[in-house]
């Protein structure tokens, strides 16, 4: 795995127990539940366990790349079936929008966290 601070990647970083999965909610879950740590949360599904204390960083500044979220849709479906031309339409306009929105609220809690002295000793 390679984190990045500033732009700037990090070494490998190797683990010796590694338990992969593509479910935030599952890791998210697990976290809460004490049964590991992971880079790889997306931060907009833990907005409330930041701002309580219940999830701390443990290497500030470091991230995951960003990930790109596309949505496909053949031209001739998207044209002719409006739920898919609805749920397209809503994601890039609605949703796009809002999941900027709370990784900028989990960011605030961050540092609210590191300025309440609830991150100190994760740093």
């Amino acid at each position: 795995m390679i984190l990045y601070r500033d732009g700037v990647a990090s070494n490998i970083i190797h683990w010796q127990n590694i338990y992969l999965s593509h479910d935030q909610f599952l890791i998210r879950n697990m976290v809460l539940n004490h049964q590991g740590i992971t880079p790889d949360l997306y931060l907009g599904h833990v907005v409330e366990e930041l701002r309580q204390g219940k999830i701390v960083p443990i290497l500030p500044g470091w991230e995951r790349q960003n990930w790109n979220m596309h949505i496909l849709a053949r031209r001739d479906r998207y044209l002719s079936d409006p739920v898919i031309r609805d749920f397209v339409n809503w994601f890039s306009q609605v949703e796009n929008k809002q999941c900027v929105e709370r990784i900028m609220q989990a960011r605030s809690a961050i540092e609210e966290a590191r300025a309440k002295g609830l991150a100190e000793n994760y740093e």
